[in-house]
């Protein structure tokens, strides 16, 4: 019998969707756009588990050495109608308004079908879940463009954002859980940005600037539960990201075939209020854990955003150049910058990733027609290594 902690996933996604959309061009005071979308889809999810070498040679067949399975369905529907009117009062100033209406339902089940006895207290095998959800929303949006010259366009908007609720395929029912355990609302953004675009010194520079400011409602937290081998998704109370964001070309005429590009973002991402977020596997209540077992425990109010660096920048130029009469050499070169950031969404310590820099380098040979190119790509020179997505090991000690 296996000794250690395996685990197998089977999930089918189909949807099918078809979207309309009308537009005008009247080039006049005013112009128009609306349409609909519609979607249908299935998730189907399987899941099984072995652990601590649990045997029971009674199982059902296929079910022996299985410590707990996973049977779970998700079918959805999705209408939207959408529309936005295009005033132009004066010359070189546009106002435009639209709203979205969304309807969507979402009928779920979950079951445990076998647990291995020794289990069947923790994970209830045969008990089934049913979720039936609807939502609606309406997200309207505004938006005003100024272009005092060709060269320049200033912008503000108010925005609203959208995404359904839904339900946790692979959560965990035990005997305190309920669907209220699976089902998961929907996360709301709304908020303000702004800035400027522009081309100068006789469209040899692209500088664009602008500024944000959005505030989520709701947004939607997903987590590997470890000692119980679930992917949940939760709610988080609120959360308020903000910032500056610029980037520029330059392109001298003075120098044909080379250029340089850059940017650099400054995003203050943090939970505005996060009383209830989960701990992570083996977090003690001196550290922060306030409650035990499985549940959720830490309060993440004011922290940082998983995955949110506070800065980020990138530097870059490219050359190209004619090395004979019908063949082209060229050579690129980056150099990107992250700030630190958590790699999860749990604040494990292990999990902080530290800021760091990547260089990426291309030299290359075509013809003066692009009609082929021989490349030598260079990925991460300096061979940093960084975490993109971290998480606790399955069967990681409870928590409290």
């Amino acid at each position: 019998a296996p000794v250690g902690v395996y685990g197998t996933e089977n999930t089918t996604y189909d949807s099918i969707s078809d979207e309309l959309r009308v537009t005008s061009d009247f080039g006049g005071a005013y112009d128009f756009m609306f349409g609909g979308l519609y979607q249908k889809s299935k998730r189907n999810y399987r899941n099984a588990t072995a652990q601590a070498g649990l045997e029971n040679s009674n199982a059902p067949a296929g079910y022996r050495f299985v410590g707990n399975s996973k049977d779970s369905q998700t079918r959805g529907e999705t209408l939207a109608l959408f529309g936005q009117i295009i005033v132009r009062p004066m010359d070189r100033l546009e106002l435009a308004g639209g709203v979205r209406y969304t309807h969507e339902t979402k009928d779920s089940y979950f079951i445990q079908p076998y647990s291995n006895p020794a289990l069947a207290a923790v994970f209830s095998p045969g008990v089934r879940l049913t979720s039936n959800l609807t939502f609606d929303n309406w997200s309207p949006e505004f938006t005003i463009k100024f272009e005092p010259s060709d060269e320049v366009t200033i912008y503000a908007g108010y925005k609203t954002a959208y995404k359904s609720g839904g339900f946790s395929n692979s959560g965990i029912l035990g005997p305190r859980a309920s669907v209220d355990d699976f089902d998961f609302n929907p996360e709301k953004a709304s908020g303000f940005e702004g800035g400027i675009k522009a081309q100068l010194m006789d469209r040899q520079l692209r500088l664009n600037l602008g500024a944000f400011w959005y505030k989520y409602k709701g947004m939607q937290i997903d987590f590997f539960n470890s000692p119980v081998f679930a992917f949940p998704t939760l709610n988080a109370g609120t959360a308020i990201t903000k910032g500056v964001e610029a980037d520029f070309q330059f392109a001298p005429r003075g120098a044909p075939g080379f250029e340089v590009h850059g940017s650099l973002n400054y995003n203050k991402a943090n939970y505005g209020r996060y009383p209830d977020a989960p701990c992570w596997a083996g977090q003690t209540i001196a550290q922060g854990c306030t409650r035990t077992g499985t549940e959720q425990g830490q309060d993440l109010t004011g922290h940082q955003l998983p995955y949110n660096p506070k800065w980020a920048g990138m530097l870059g130029f490219s050359y190209d150049t004619a090395m004979t009469g019908t063949l082209k050499v060229g050579i690129d070169g980056t150099a990107a910058y992250s700030g630190a950031y958590w790699a999860n969404t749990t604040e494990n310590p292990l999990a902080r990733q530290d800021d760091f820099w990547r260089i990426n380098a291309v030299i290359r040979v075509h013809d003066a027609d692009d009609r082929w190119e021989i490349a030598l790509i260079g990925r991460n020179l300096l061979n940093e290594r960084y975490g993109i997505y971290l998480t606790d090991k399955p069967g990681g000690p409870a928590t409290g």
